[in-house]
């Protein structure tokens, strides 16, 4: 689609040059550029989580009509020996609706069904791990599929899905990833209507393929939280370990607290055992006397890098950063941000842009989080949703502090 002489794939270049593109949360141990890219087993053997992207090499058709019902065509989608050859091409990110006018609410968007289709290699080496399937977003009710089994389905269109594909995968060979999308709206999904928010159907944010140890850090398994304590900060760190095994597991849990220049700050130890197909709570209680603390002026970040091993051999890291500030209000001074009066400059902000609708890519969410920075805003409301992780880490980055909204019409 193409507007004044340029086109997509020109907008999107344009808006992203000179612009790096960040990951997600948790260590990387292995990764490939695109799809299809098959990582050599010997990478795999490292013992520790691999992520690759899975954004290229889509295979997409959207349904002749509006309704969630499967027309005679597409009976069948989900499976290996469907016939895709006739589809579109598409890369993911990817939305159905987006048209020049974006990013303002437009009529006439086709609220039915799309369909996705991807050939994935899974490398003969991963065949002692577990292998997931995660996607940032869909919009906005996912029916996910490998090989023609169901792994699961994922309502709600602004956070993140993730399924266990191991037991249906042929490893060293190719299987067959289908993703059935439907975007028709309904009073029971948030947002119900399009009077304030659009919504693009489609794989609008990244997708990525995770292998890992059979015992490992459960995704998105930690949460830390500081309170203030004295002069100083106490950090809870709640860890949630995983064993997708048919064994009973010791393991030993080290929390490693980073500062900002990777000087160790504290190190806890935790032995613990997990049944077979089980996941084990750690609790731990961390102690930083002079912390550093996260402001928009100085946004000092920690790291938590949390380790599991057996046997005294690595099977999982995985790296969470954090920063450590206190809130605060009263008449007098109204907020305050680690004790100190401050007035919020901010913004809102919706996720969508002309040519491209929601599915945009990370890093131009980066870039706008870049732009507000530099024209000194130091608060950013996510209007009126929660947006991609990508965005939301880049804030905490750069110094902005954000009220992510759910899903509010």
């Amino acid at each position: 689609m193409a507007r004044k002489g340029i086109s997509r794939r020109q907008f999107i270049e344009s808006s992203v040059a000179g612009v790096a593109v960040t990951g997600m949360k948790g260590l990387r141990t292995g990764s490939a550029e695109a799809r299809g890219s098959k990582l050599a087993d010997d990478q795999a053997g490292s013992g520790l989580r691999i992520t690759e992207s899975l954004n290229a090499s889509w295979r997409f058709k959207r349904q002749g009509s509006p309704g969630a019902g499967i027309e005679p065509e597409f009976v069948g989608a989900e499976r290996p020996a469907y016939d895709d050859s006739e589809w579109e091409s598409v890369v993911v990110p990817h939305t159905w609706d987006a048209t020049p006018d974006n990013p303002f609410c437009t009529s006439d968007h086709f609220r039915g069904l799309g369909w996705y289709r991807c050939e994935i290699e899974v490398p003969a080496g991963w065949r002692n791990r577990r292998v997931w399937i995660e996607f940032k977003a869909v919009f906005q009710v996912a029916d996910v599929f490998i090989n023609g089994y169901h792994l699961g389905r994922h309502v709600g269109g602004f956070t993140g899905l993730g399924f266990d594909m191991t037991d249906h995968l042929k490893f060293g060979e190719k299987n067959l990833l289908a993703v059935k999308v439907n975007d028709v709206l309904d009073p029971n999904i948030a947002p119900a209507n399009e009077t304030n928010v659009p919504g693009y159907g489609g794989i609008y944010r990244s997708v990525s393929l995770v292998a890992m140890d059979p015992l490992h850090v459960q995704r998105n398994g930690t949460w830390v939280t500081t309170t203030q304590s004295g002069g100083g900060a106490s950090v809870r760190i709640r860890t949630w370990v995983q064993n997708q095994s048919s064994q009973a597991r010791s393991f030993n849990l080290q929390s490693l607290i980073l500062d900002a220049e990777g000087m160790e700050v504290d190190r806890l130890e935790a032995k613990e055992n997990v049944g077979p197909n089980a996941v084990k709570e750690v609790d731990q209680i961390a102690t930083i006397s002079s912390p550093h603390l996260w402001s928009p002026d100085g946004p000092h970040l920690y790291q938590l890098a949390s380790t599991v091993s057996e046997g005294g051999k690595t099977t999982d890291r995985y790296v969470t950063p954090f920063g450590i500030r206190f809130m605060g209000h009263d008449a007098e001074n109204g907020f305050t941000l680690n004790g100190k009066p401050i007035v919020l400059r901010g913004v809102d902000r919706r996720q969508d842009y002309g040519f491209l609708g929601d599915a945009v890519p990370e890093s131009i969410g980066v870039k706008d989080a870049q732009m507000m920075k530099d024209m000194g805003v130091n608060f950013v409301r996510t209007s009126h949703y929660p947006q991609d992780p990508a965005v939301i880490d880049a804030c905490d980055r750069l110094g902005i502090l954000v009220w992510e909204e759910v899903p509010n019409i």
